[in-house]
């Protein structure tokens, strides 16, 4: 899946993918991760989330990473936040003033950026990164993680999962097996809940499937290996 991709849905603003308020599971167990206040959040691929500005307002630090320049600009205007743009070689930063200090969101390749401009995080949180991604990517999204999380730094993350030759993703069907093959041993992996998507009175299956689960997974960076 090339990056032209991605661009190509910003432009045309098929983002099917976003959602206008913060993830239900975020607020839910976001609080669990026993996080002190004013930690630092990574947010890859974050789009425009609105996730990153219920993080920022509970008063963490976030530093977002997404190769869409249209959303990084696009984040900052919809959330009514004051901002600057700096380049630093092949990435643009987005950082937040006034209101918006202490969030940032650099704009590139999340797979070569370097740790150094992201600065030191110490946790992650993930709705629609992982999900976004093929199965041949999938291992280079979870070494850069793995590079940039310090040993102990806690994460939530949000998967789906649906019989995969029902629909051609993104997003993909990453059920909590194929997380735990992704991400061990570098993260401690725990399932905290397996959901059914289709039940409810606010359920919708735009995609005619015959079954979606939403699972979640709360992370724990391992200690780092010689």
């Amino acid at each position: 899946m090339e990056p032209q991709f991605w661009h190509a849905r910003w432009q045309s603003d098929r983002i099917g993918f976003h959602q206008s308020a913060p993830n239900a599971h975020l607020q839910r167990w976001w609080p669990t991760l026993g996080l002190t206040a004013g930690a630092r959040v990574l947010v890859p691929l974050c789009g425009k989330s609105a996730d990153m500005r219920w993080l920022h307002d509970e008063g963490y630090g976030v530093v977002g990473v997404e190769l869409s320049e249209l959303a990084c600009a696009a984040f900052f205007e919809e959330q009514s936040l004051p901002y600057a743009v700096a380049t630093h070689g092949d990435y643009k930063v987005f950082r937040g003033e006034g209101a918006g200090e202490g969030l940032s969101v650099i704009q590139g390749d999340f797979f070569a950026c370097p740790a150094e401009l992201v600065g030191p995080v110490e946790a992650v949180f993930d709705r629609a990164s992982l999900i976004a991604l093929p199965p041949e990517l999938r291992p280079a999204h979870a070494r850069q993680l793995a590079r940039l999380l310090p040993a102990g730094a806690p994460g939530l993350l949000v998967t789906i999962a649906y019989p995969q030759d029902e629909k051609q993703g993104p997003p993909f069907s990453v059920p909590t097996p194929a997380v735990r093959a992704l991400l061990e041993p570098d993260f401690a992996v725990s399932a905290v809940a397996d959901l059914d998507a289709l039940q409810g009175p606010d359920a919708a299956n735009r995609w005619g499937l015959s079954e979606l689960r939403e699972q979640v997974h709360t992370l724990r960076r391992t200690p780092l290996t010689p």
